[in-house]
């Protein structure tokens, strides 16, 4: 009976397999998409830049039950509220936050992964040299 090879005799080592974190990836897709969104509601909401002129009232009347709802809890509704900047707000909530922490993640994973030296070398590349290439351009 023929015995399988060992460890020991095959030539090259084992590979690890690097894992991917899907589940942070599609984190990361759905924080730029909301990006896309927020963006978009800025154009019909968040008055107050120099030079902005609404198109559109785009607010809209509180019902009587939220104004009741909030006298009951002791605050005062407002009388108008605007959809969008629910939205802007809502969204500009967490999402510069969240890509903070997915890309201190993955920061850290790429240092622990690869070192100090390397971790440099990656960020030296994909950070320094664009900047240095396109500042003059800009």
């Amino acid at each position: 009976v023929e015995q399988p090879p060992s460890i020991e005799s095959t030539s090259t080592p084992p590979v690890l397999e690097k894992k991917r974190y899907h589940d942070l990836d599609a984190l990361r897709a759905c924080a730029m998409l909301l990006g896309i969104i927020l963006h978009a509601i800025l154009a019909f909401g968040q008055p107050g830049w120099p030079g902005y002129a609404p198109q559109n009232d785009a607010h809209w009347v509180v019902p009587a039950v939220v104004s009741e709802a909030a006298d009951v809890v002791g605050t005062e509704a407002p009388k108008k509220f605007s959809p969008y900047n629910f939205c802007f707000t809502a969204i500009h909530g967490f999402r510069m936050q969240l890509f903070f922490v997915v890309s201190g993640f993955f920061t850290a994973m790429l240092w622990s992964t690869r070192g100090t030296k390397e971790l440099l070398k990656h960020r030296a590349k994909r950070i320094l040299l664009p900047l240095a290439i396109f500042t003059p351009i800009a």
